[in-house]
């Protein structure tokens, strides 16, 4: 919705609405819109969304998975791991045919579900993420070893974050 020369944006999720824009007094005047014409309450600043976390600084914003990231580890137990700086080993090659051994597929696809919901906001991950949800029809041993590195990576960077900073930013479209 434009609203004057800003863009205000609105996510809508069931009973959930997000509004966001660069100035605070279009955001006020059109939460007050909303009001009267619905019956809605304002719980303030967004601090947590589908399981996303989000800290509102004086200066940015940050927004991370952290408390996921670890109940995610936890979950597949693998908290106490081992970590490594990289998602993906260099020159892995997965193919298809290679091994008879087959693995829990019900438990392959809970670990890479879970993995493409981290990558929300873990942008490292997505393309290790995809190239191993191919396998997971008929998961075997070593696909499971290589979604496991993922999980060592998810453990080595389990603090990252993204800031997204305030103030006024000149851009071209």
């Amino acid at each position: 919705m434009v609203i004057g020369t800003n863009l205000l944006i609105v996510c809508l999720y069931v009973d959930d609405l997000l509004v966001t824009e660069s100035n605070e007094r279009e955001i006020e005047e059109f939460k007050k819109k909303m009001m009267k014409e619905f019956e809605m309450s304002d719980i303030g600043l967004l601090f947590l969304f589908f399981g996303i976390e989000f800290k509102t600084l004086e200066i940015c914003t940050v927004m991370h998975q952290t408390k996921y990231a670890t109940d995610l580890l936890k979950k597949f137990n693998m908290f106490k791991c081992n970590s490594t700086i990289t998602p993906t080993e260099t020159r892995l090659v997965l193919e298809k045919e290679r091994t008879k051994e087959l693995i829990n597929p019900t438990y392959f696809k809970q670990i890479v579900g879970s993995l493409k919901y981290l990558c929300n906001t873990r942008l490292d991950l997505g393309f290790s993420v995809g190239l191993k949800s191919r396998f997971m029809e008929i998961p075997k041993r070593p696909y499971l070893l290589a979604i496991k590195r993922i999980m060592w990576h998810v453990k080595w960077t389990l603090y990252y974050r993204i800031l997204f900073p305030k103030g006024s930013h000149n851009s071209e479209v």
